[in-house]
């Protein structure tokens, strides 16, 4: 009875079950008719077992009736009584397997009660199962569903709420396509023709339009299924992979357009030199097209000397840019200047080799170096020979000059010496831009320098009634003090022009941070804060009240900060509390990193 009763239970909840289906049609539905069957057959299977295999031959169709007659309970005037009645062995046999009977029939009345139990335990692993695929469904992400043949939703996930805006309910009975930007359509009427025809798994995408008209981009995978004549789906919104490969692709075609637009030959390769990608102005440089360079390595652009070097020093590229001689397709020679970089990518580490012609620059340098040349050999001396002349003739070695031909003469030596230090000075620049100025660096003490460097302008000083004041204890360090004296008669002698009569010009230093800092403060007019910077730039001058009285070549300053530099240090103006400027420059006191004496300045 309790085989039957379960088996009615499987039954009414399969009845119960595919009601729910029959009215909507949702997965939920489809996954409790998958519950309700299972439970059916699980039972029918177990019933099937205990009335077959679990009975002795013969008892299958006698039933309990049966066995009750057959142990024990006949009426005493039976033959088979009687005959049991008369013997004692008989008699004591028959008890024995009355005893017997009474024990089976127990162990079958516990079969009876376990079959139950074991029947509603499976049920209830099923149920369980069942519960957590229902879970699993409605929680995705995904919108799980199924179709019909002609792309009629037959089954619909929760997920398509949040995803399109649209309830399952209201999916159910219409299109796939009904809800696909219209551009797309044709294209999801094939691929699920191809789908149902494949009778595989099939992927394609397509744009879903929401209910608030936003545009989505979804992944659909489907799944033709013969026995159950529908397509199951599953579509994974790619809107924001979509974007970033957008996103990427624009990355791409800018980083494209600036390699090939870039006026300097660049080439892309392997850490082994293969040559994996250039730009136009490589091929054009070389002269190579873009078959043939996919052919070389990045040395092979070299010449030999520079091939060595750059087999030596291809794992460090901290010393580039470097000046190369580049070979073209034809053989000749391309002067060019290097730089290469090693960056990591998707694909491993690279190398970014990047050329710039240097033939016109080259040229330009070999044209300044003659004209420097020119100048010193060609102007210089004979400037020299006649300021010693001018100077011959005013001290009366050639005669008294009259009043006239004194301040004529006096003019002329002006002029002339001030041409030989306009020629100094441009060549004391050029020699520290093209690093061929060589320092004479050793232990020096700062308090001389700046006694030096005063006693050169105190004429000067005194000629335009204005007093220095010295502030510089004795303080040791590093540095040319030829150069540093140039430098401060250099500022002091700016300062001097610029400071009204009567005033004082300061010149201190100062120790902080194993710095050493000197200032020239004056009571000029200042310098304005957007001239601070440009004041240090070649050929740069500052008028004082709009007149031009005060005369220069407008080098003196460059040339600090090139020798400033040159020692490692900086420097730089500021304004004075109560009026006037404030030039500084600060040194290390130790020894310039990586320089030796008589080293040229880079």
């Amino acid at each position: 009875m309790a085989v039957l009763f379960v088996l009615q239970l499987a039954v009414v909840g399969l009845i119960v079950s595919a009601l729910p289906t029959i009215v909507d049609g949702s997965v939920q539905g489809t996954l409790r008719i998958a519950l309700a069957l299972s439970a059916a057959m699980m039972a029918i299977s177990l019933l099937s077992f205990r009335l077959i295999a679990g009975r002795p031959a013969g008892e299958a169709e006698s039933g309990p009736m049966q066995r009750t007659l057959t142990g024990g309970g006949l009426p005493a005037s039976s033959p088979e009584r009687s005959r049991e009645s008369t013997s004692d062995a008989g008699a004591t046999s028959s008890g024995d397997d009355h005893r017997d009977l009474d024990t089976n029939d127990d162990d079958r009345n516990h079969e009876d009660g376990l079959l139950p139990n074991l029947i509603a335990r499976r049920l209830s692993e099923v149920a369980e199962a069942s519960r957590r695929e229902l879970a699993v469904v409605e929680h995705a992400v995904d919108v799980i569903c199924s179709l019909d043949a002609g792309g009629t939703f037959l089954s619909v996930s929760p997920a398509s709420e949040k995803l399109w805006q649209i309830s399952p309910t209201n999916l159910i009975g219409r299109r796939l396509a009904e809800i696909v930007l219209t551009e797309d359509r044709p294209l999801v009427d094939r691929c699920l023709r191809d789908s149902c025809d494949a009778g595989r798994p099939w992927s394609f995408e397509c744009r879903v339009v929401t209910n608030d008209e936003q545009v989505i981009d979804m992944l659909w995978s489907a799944s033709w299924s013969d026995k159950e004549q529908r397509l199951f789906c599953v579509a994974h919104d790619m809107t924001e992979r979509k974007k970033m490969e957008e996103e990427l692709k624009a990355s791409e075609a800018r980083f494209r357009k600036m390699f090939d637009y870039m006026p300097a030959a660049l080439v892309l390769s392997g850490l082994d030199g293969t040559i994996e990608l250039v730009n136009p102005v490589t091929r054009h440089l070389f002269g190579y097209s873009s078959e043939e360079l996919a052919l070389k390595k990045l040395h092979d652009l070299l010449s030999h000397r520079d091939q060595t070097m750059f087999s030596g020093r291809s794992q460090d590229t901290r010393n580039f840019p470097i000046e190369v001689d580049a070979v073209r397709k034809d053989g000749s020679i391309l002067p060019a200047q290097m730089y290469l970089s090693r960056f990591s990518s998707q694909q491993g580490p690279r190398f970014l080799g990047i050329f710039t012609d240097e033939t016109q620059r080259r040229a330009i340098e070999r044209l300044k170096e003659d004209f420097v040349n020119m100048v010193s050999h060609d102007l210089r001396t004979p400037l020299s020979n006649v300021q010693t002349f001018l100077t011959m003739l005013l001290e009366g070695i050639y005669g008294q000059l009259g009043e006239e031909g004194s301040r004529k003469a006096a003019a002329a030596d002006r002029n002339v010496t001030r041409l030989i230090a306009l020629i100094n000075e441009l060549l004391d620049l050029e020699k520290v831009q093209s690093g061929k100025l060589a320092l004479d660096l050793d232990s020096i003490d700062l308090s001389e320098v700046v006694t030096e460097a005063v006693e050169a302008v105190s004429q000067f000083a005194e000629r335009l009634g204005i007093e220095l004041e010295v502030s510089v204890g004795t303080m040791c360090l590093i540095g040319d003090s030829r150069r540093l004296v140039q430098v401060l008669v250099n500022i002091i002698g700016n300062a001097l022009k610029f400071a009204p009569e009567g005033s004082s010009i300061e010149v201190s230093a100062g120790e902080t941070d194993g710095l050493v800092t000197v200032r020239i403060a004056d009571r000029g007019p200042g310098v304005p804060d957007d001239c601070k910077t440009s004041v240090f730039d070649r050929f740069s001058q500052l008028k004082h009240n709009g007149e031009e009285r005060i005369t220069g070549t407008g080098l003196g300053l460059a040339i600090c900060r090139s020798i400033v530099e040159s020692h490692g240090g900086k420097i730089g103006v500021a304004d004075r509390d109560g009026g006037g400027s404030v030039f500084w420059f600060q040194l290390p006191l130790t020894h310039p990193v990586g320089r030796t004496a008589g080293e040229p300045v880079a």
